[in-house]
């Protein structure tokens, strides 16, 4: 590796952890109450639920309701948020 590659990586690591550090203070800044994620959450308190798994995954759209009715129909036209 030559000289100018690893100062080119260097300041690609250092940018990425400026980064990921800037982002960790505004979320500590913003006051949530607590960091969760789906990486510390305990799949072994309720074995009905897995991993990477969810029983109706493939029969659910994102484009529908559980029951198969469409979502987020567009209105008449022209009727604008009032529909007038």
């Amino acid at each position: 590796m030559t000289y100018r590659g690893f100062l080119a990586e260097l300041l690609m690591a250092e940018c990425d952890d400026r980064s990921r550090r800037r982002s960790e203070r505004r979320i500590k800044a913003a006051g949530f109450p607590r960091d969760k994620s789906l990486r510390t959450f305990d799949f072994d308190a309720n074995p009905k639920h897995r991993r990477g798994h969810h029983p109706h995954a493939r029969q659910l759209r994102m484009d529908q309701d559980a029951d198969g009715t469409p979502r987020n129909q567009p209105g008449p036209a022209g009727g604008g948020a009032r529909g007038r």
